[in-house]
């Protein structure tokens, strides 16, 4: 196992007219450490030529961006992609953790242009002067997401298009989502009430469209519930099945919903009135071993845990997890789902 640490924020991520083929440095790392891997694999009993990268959230969708990133090509032969895909995007008033947000990848103009309002709000014009300026002063401030770029060397093309042309690293792949995602989310201050909900719709999907989602996801007593199903279905599980479905055209994909929706909850809080299912990251802790998690597993989970590892385990060496097309993974209860209708994915291309 290797981990690597890779630029973050501005530092990983920022594009500006100054920084030629910028707004990628954070991908540009990562492929450094596979680099890395390839020249010293070996000497601590790994195969060069043998290599699984993978990741979570903002990880797989780190991981997307190398699977179309020509600059990773014959640096891996798996991929795993956990909660992210290069489609993901998230609603008009980007309702993710409490922050701004848009989408995964932004193409080259939008990141310049977010690049040169960053500069401005630090009385730069240019390149030279932002590298003047102190890495506190510019972390300072919040500037919400910060999107991975595409239109540069690394990513010369959306990935998302990418996938849909056939222009990507063709490996073996596993992708998949948590069945209540939108759950941690949902735990922020609002929406407490049926009001807060119905505002937070309009400012997703503007009036007409908010109407047509709270028919399909209504309220009822739980508006945290229904807030958190809008946001799965829309922003990750429906849009990571359209990655999915273009990468399975060209190599072997296998998905999975992770589905213990009574795994611990850790340090995360969540309010009384929204039962955190199977939330978004809940499954890290069965991959490895969390303080503040596994302590809490029951017998099965601890079980489950392990049938996880092995499965993971089993893809990294030979390709394959151990199950064909889409799998419900639950402590007892693993089985064949239909992912795009669990999520209701018919109903979202045309209202998101």
């Amino acid at each position: 196992m290797v981990t690597t640490n890779f630029r973050l924020g501005v530092f990983g991520f920022l594009a500006h007219p100054g920084l030629p083929d910028s707004g990628a440095y954070g991908l540009e790392d990562q492929q450094a450490a596979l680099r890395w891997v390839q020249r010293n694999a070996a000497a601590f009993g790994g195969d060069p030529h043998n290599v699984t990268l993978f990741g979570e959230s903002g990880g797989s969708f780190d991981v997307c961006g190398q699977l179309t990133s020509p600059g990773a090509a014959g640096l891996f032969q798996r991929a795993i992609m956990q909660s992210g895909g290069c489609t993901t995007s998230w609603p008009d008033n980007g309702v993710i953790y409490g922050k701004p947000a848009s989408a995964a990848f932004i193409g080259k103009a939008a990141g310049e242009s977010a690049g040169v309002a960053l500069a401005s709000a630090h009385g730069c014009s240019d390149a030279a002067c932002l590298r003047r300026i102190p890495a506190a002063d510019l972390v300072a401030v919040d500037n919400g997401s910060t999107p991975v770029v595409y239109g540069n060397r690394v990513l010369p093309v959306a990935p998302a298009q990418a996938l849909a042309s056939g222009r990507f690293n063709r490996v073996p792949v596993i992708s998949g989502n948590t069945r209540d995602e939108g759950r941690l989310t949902a735990a922020a201050p609002r929406p407490s009430t049926v009001e807060e909900y119905r505002d937070l719709l309009t400012e997703a999907f503007g009036p007409a469209k908010a109407s047509r989602v709270e028919r399909e996801y209504p309220a009822g007593n739980a508006p945290r519930v229904a807030w958190g199903a809008v946001l799965t279905d829309s922003v990750w599980v429906c849009s990571q099945l359209i990655d999915d479905r273009n990468l399975g055209r060209r190599t072997p994909v296998y998905t999975y919903s992770f589905a213990d929706r009574n795994a611990p909850t850790g340090y995360f809080p969540f309010p009384a009135d929204l039962p955190p299912g199977a939330f978004h990251s809940s499954e890290l802790p069965y991959l490895f071993d969390m303080p503040g998690f596994v302590p809490n597993f029951t017998p099965e989970q601890q079980a489950f845990a392990d049938q996880l590892i092995r499965a993971w385990g089993r893809f990294a060496r030979s390709g394959y997890p151990g199950w064909v097309g889409s799998v419900s993974l639950a402590p007892n209860d693993i089985h064949h789902v239909d992912l795009a209708r669990q999520h209701n994915c018919s109903f979202w291309p045309a209202n998101s």
